[in-house]
């Protein structure tokens, strides 16, 4: 070859290696009718997200409460149970159970 096509070759070959690339990537481009889809999918999923979080709140303070409500109760029920006692009953638990 003569040095007078070098730089033409050069250019042509730069050229298709542009067009292949240009190709594959537009594989992976997203076609116009879908972006919308896409947007309306997107919205929908961020509804979802902000379900999520109320209910993730509110599964928190029911878990709080639940704590709390253990924390109340450290006497272990034992209130309660001695509550529908008999007055016999209670009498004997009374002499059966004594400080320390």
């Amino acid at each position: 070859m003569k040095t007078i096509w070098a730089p033409q070759i050069v250019q042509c070959f730069n050229h298709i290696v542009a067009l292949v690339t240009i190709r594959v990537v537009h594989q992976f481009d997203i076609p116009g009718g879908e972006n919308k889809l896409m947007y309306e999918a997107e919205q929908e999923l961020q509804e979802l997200v902000e379900g999520l979080d109320i209910e993730e709140a509110a599964a928190q303070r029911e878990r709080e409460s639940d704590d709390n409500k253990e924390e109340d109760d450290e006497d272990g029920g034992w209130v309660e149970a001695r509550a529908n006692l008999s007055t016999t009953d209670c009498k004997e638990l009374d002499e059966s159970v004594q400080p320390i």
